[in-house]
């Protein structure tokens, strides 16, 4: 990485003398974790229910928890994993980067680089 700065939506990486962004960031990579986490969730209230006799059918799999809520949670979960995809960073604008740091709209440094150079 020479002289090249992080950007809002991941590292930068040098590629044919070119500058290429990761196409995801840190905070895509937590969101998706958490989408992850609803999907497992919802999968381990659906399991269970079962009759530890075949020959005697077991009504506890007919319970709310896993008709409704467990597949719901799983859907939520898929629905939060798309979001956590195509989730991007606001550019040019003020604000914190994955690293905490203020960051400067690109004009605002632009401009301050010609009065530096002015002086």
């Amino acid at each position: 990485m020479k002289n090249g700065k992080k950007s809002p939506h991941g590292e930068k990486m040098q590629q044919n003398g070119k500058e290429a962004r990761m196409p995801l960031c840190r905070k895509n990579y937590g969101l998706l974790l958490i989408g992850l986490g609803l999907v497992i969730v919802g999968m381990i209230l659906m399991a269970g229910g079962g009759s530890d006799d075949p020959a005697v059918f077991s009504q506890k799999i007919f319970s709310f928890r896993r008709i409704t809520l467990a597949p719901i949670l799983v859907v939520a979960g898929f629905v939060f994993e798309v979001y956590a995809i195509m989730w991007r960073p606001k550019e040019g604008r003020r604000g914190r980067n994955e690293s905490g740091r203020v960051q400067a709209n690109e004009r605002v440094g632009a401009e301050a680089s010609k009065v530096k150079a002015s002086r």
